[in-house]
């Protein structure tokens, strides 16, 4: 048996994240800055049968916005996650949600606090 497609979670993440990020977005410090207001995902790229990447821009509040790469990797029923901005940013982390079921609020908050915390290294003090 194989685990269900890795570009299709992180899809659903992505999709999940955008219907939070306003509510999410409430608990930040700052979220007229580094707020995010929108985010859109390109064409996924499976990297094998196990593994997608998923380029994706994020839009901060303030109209700014910043491209990264999620990357998934799906195997024994559990699933893990990697956020890039190709250069000095990378965060990964194990996913609670289970291959094939809708993302859990956890694995949403997750993203959505290592996406913010580098967006507020960048634009916090930005004018």
């Amino acid at each position: 048996m194989t685990d269900p497609d890795p570009c299709a979670l992180l899809l659903g993440l992505v999709e999940a994240l955008r219907e939070a990020a306003p509510r999410l977005n409430g608990g930040l410090p700052y979220p007229q800055r580094t707020g995010i207001d929108d985010v859109q995902a390109g064409a996924p790229r499976p990297d094998g049968p196990a593994r997608c990447s998923l380029p994706v821009t994020v839009r901060v509040a303030r109209g700014v916005e910043k491209r990264y790469v999620l990357s998934a990797e799906t195997g024994a029923g559990r699933a893990a996650l990697a956020v890039s901005d190709g250069a000095e940013f990378e965060d990964r982390f194990r996913l609670a949600t289970t291959p094939g079921a809708p993302p859990l609020e956890a694995d949403v908050h997750r993203l959505f606090t290592a996406l913010t915390a580098d967006l507020g290294l960048h634009f916090a003090t930005a004018s």
